[in-house]
């Protein structure tokens, strides 16, 4: 014999109810794997990159900058500075001193800035670490800093508004 009609609708039904189901489950699924990619979205969407370069800046200074050309700010942790590939004791003045005393430049005309941790660098900021005014030394002072630059390198550990951590150097930036 054949089926019932009965038999034939609890079928259809259960069918269309497996369907449903499949359909709710691949909605959740969905769901779920788009919050996951928007959620790392917005991790990169605020990420920081620090470069560094040794290059004269507007108002005539010469020396080491740092810029955070990435999308976000970065959050210092450590700021090191490294003489000949020796680190510097980072107390006081971010061992800018002792750099100073060890490279033979510990002069009035030479500036110098370090970050703290807990400093942030906007994005788009710059930043000169080690840098002569123009005006306020003669060619030979001005060669004196460059090979000193030359044997010095800045480590900067920062970490982005989520957490993720960096390190960046200097020494390639300093020709």
């Amino acid at each position: 014999m054949g089926k019932s009609y009965s038999s034939i609708m609890m079928g259809s039904e259960t069918i269309v109810a497996v369907a449903a189901t499949s359909v709710a489950l691949i909605a959740l699924f969905v769901s779920v794997w788009q919050g996951i990619e928007t959620r790392k979205h917005h991790r990169l969407s605020v990420t920081p990159k620090l470069s560094f370069e040794e290059r004269t800046r507007r108002g005539g200074e010469i020396g080491l900058v740092v810029a955070n050309g990435g999308i976000g700010p970065a959050m210092i942790e450590k700021f090191r500075v490294r003489v000949d590939d020796a680190e510097m004791p980072s107390k006081p003045y971010g061992g800018w001193r002792d750099a100073l005393v060890t490279l033979g430049i510990n002069e009035p005309w030479v500036s110098y800035y370090y970050f703290a941790p807990g400093d942030a660098l906007r994005v788009g900021e710059i930043k000169s670490l080690l840098y002569v005014r123009l005006k306020d030394v003669s060619e030979e002072r001005r060669k004196i800093f460059l090979r000193a630059l030359k044997r010095t390198s800045v480590v900067i550990e920062y970490k982005s508004v989520y957490g993720k951590k960096f390190c960046d150097e200097s020494k390639q930036a300093i020709s």
